[in-house]
């Protein structure tokens, strides 16, 4: 049953890409245009930083939004300054805010945020070791600083500390991001499909094992510890 949903997806994907194909490829084209796409925020006004903050604020905030987007499109949207500044602004606002709202409501509302299961696992490290293990989960990629913030706000931490520590550990990763997507999103059209093939495949295996990743960093980070 469930290989025939699959087959099912993929036939539809391959149905709408053979009927809306050339119309997607032309206005990625119309993408690689610098002039246009700065044209068109121009246009948006002060609405295009706003829905840019808004966004990143709620994929830190709502799990099923892949934050890892937000991030390299400000960097082409809006250049390497003002994208690092929203994304920074956006992200930071909604770690405070899902600290604070973790602080307030308690676990019931970070467990439905979150699930339960990943909250409980992380809520653990961060009663056990504190800092040490909220400042890694930001430094460090491929683990979950959103369930991070909710389980930060669950600790005796004063929040004012978090919103400092989280910050300046979020930097270098938002920053790298926010550089990448400025010169990668200028590839030409066939290197940049190729290269978000590559992505979108990459993505769906971490996401597949993801599990098994944060227990190889859980089993490491308990390894070290234990040496020290």
């Amino acid at each position: 049953m469930r290989r025939a949903a699959v087959a099912l997806v993929l036939l539809a994907l391959l149905a709408a890409l053979w009927r809306w194909g050339p119309t997607l490829l032309s206005w990625a084209a119309r993408f690689q245009d610098r002039a246009w796409v700065e044209a068109v925020i121009r246009r948006c006004g002060g609405w295009a930083p706003l829905a840019s903050i808004g966004l990143n604020v709620l994929q830190v905030l709502l799990a099923p939004i892949p934050g890892q987007v937000f991030a390299p499109l400000n960097g082409y949207l809006f250049g390497p300054a003002w994208g690092i500044f929203y994304s920074v602004v956006g992200v930071q606002l909604g770690s405070m805010l899902a600290m604070g709202l973790s602080r307030v409501f308690g676990r019931r509302l970070a467990e439905r945020l979150t699930g339960v299961e990943s909250l409980a696992r992380w809520d653990r490290l961060t009663r056990r070791w504190g800092l040490p293990v909220i400042l890694l989960v930001f430094l460090l990629p491929l683990l979950p600083d959103d369930v991070m913030c909710f389980a930060a706000g669950l600790t005796d931490i004063p929040l004012r500390r978090l919103f400092v520590l989280t910050l300046i550990a979020r930097i270098p990763g938002v920053a790298t991001a926010v550089l990448v997507g400025d010169r990668v999103l200028r590839l030409p059209l066939e290197a940049l499909l190729a290269l978000g093939a590559g992505l979108l495949g990459a993505a769906w295996l971490i996401q597949r094992h993801h599990r098994r990743i944060q227990a190889w960093f859980l089993w490491r980070f308990r390894r070290y510890l234990r040496r020290q």
